[in-house]
């Protein structure tokens, strides 16, 4: 999709974790592909502790076990590289609104916390990594979406409902889901979930505007303090990495399949924005 120049991505190339934690002012964002083969699922499990193993059981179709248990076991290896640690090791908790965290056990020696977040959508999932102040993630697959303007007007700010309603038709879906994916990244990164009206904050969603944050109500000159990123790996996924940090660059990396170690890098051609 044509848009504006893309931030610059550095080939890291193997990752000799803990040594290359993101740096300040940068975060790792890691594509999990969650369809595997059964060898390799088998592998997954082997890493998820007795408690995730009976979570999983718990799903009703079978597309959405492999799905959690290749995300879960995706996600401990990762942090587990850059923890220097087994990925069985790797303990979370839940902040106050289930939010989940590196247990603190895990980052008492590092100068400031290592926060990720997750987010997935059918066979795909993605994974932000930095260290300091929490970031957020989310992606969605476009998708038709017959009822999204009225959707718009349950959730979205006045100046977003009106740059919606006056996108092409061809236009509209990918409009809706810049918007939602860009929202739900902000509500993710600071952790209040849909306590957090969807409409007291504003942001850009054309298709050639770079993604960012126009404005917060009450809250003047909150959007100097965060950065918003777009990312499409393919023309119809759609990413949004919200922090609180000026000029956040990205770098993205593609989880190596098991059992791989440590994870190195295959960067697919991506668009930041």
């Amino acid at each position: 999709m044509p848009g504006p120049a893309s931030d610059s991505t550095d080939d890291a190339g193997g990752m000799p974790i803990p040594s290359q934690l993101p740096r300040a002012g940068e975060a790792h964002l890691w594509r999990l592909d969650l369809e595997v083969e059964p060898e390799e699922l088998e592998r997954c499990r082997g890493l998820l502790t007795d408690q995730e193993l009976q979570r999983a059981s718990r799903f009703r179709f079978d597309r959405h076990r492999r799905r959690f248990t290749v995300r879960r076991a995706q996600l401990r290896r990762l942090l587990a590289s850059y923890l220097g640690i087994e990925p069985r090791a790797v303990s979370f908790r839940a902040g106050e609104r289930e939010k989940p965290y590196l247990a603190a056990h895990h980052t008492r020696d590092l100068p400031e916390p290592l926060q990720f977040n997750l987010s997935d959508c059918r066979d795909v999932a993605f994974v932000g990594v930095k260290v300091g102040l929490e970031l957020g993630v989310d992606v969605e697959i476009v998708r038709p979406m017959p009822d999204a303007l009225s959707i718009s007007r349950s959730f979205f700010a006045k100046e977003e409902q009106e740059v919606l309603a006056a996108a092409s038709p061809a236009e509209t879906d990918a409009t809706f889901f810049r918007c939602w994916t860009r929202k739900e990244a902000y509500i993710k990164a600071i952790g209040e979930g849909l306590a957090v009206p969807l409409d007291s904050f504003t942001v850009s969603m054309g298709r050639h505007e770079p993604a960012r944050f126009l404005g917060f109500r009450g809250l003047p000159g909150e959007e100097r303090h965060w950065t918003l990123k777009h990312v499409e790996p393919e023309p119809h996924i759609f990413v949004a990495v919200a922090a609180r940090q000026p000029d956040l660059a990205i770098q993205r990396f593609n989880a190596p399949p098991f059992p791989s170690e440590p994870p190195s890098v295959n960067l697919p051609p991506m668009e930041t924005r």
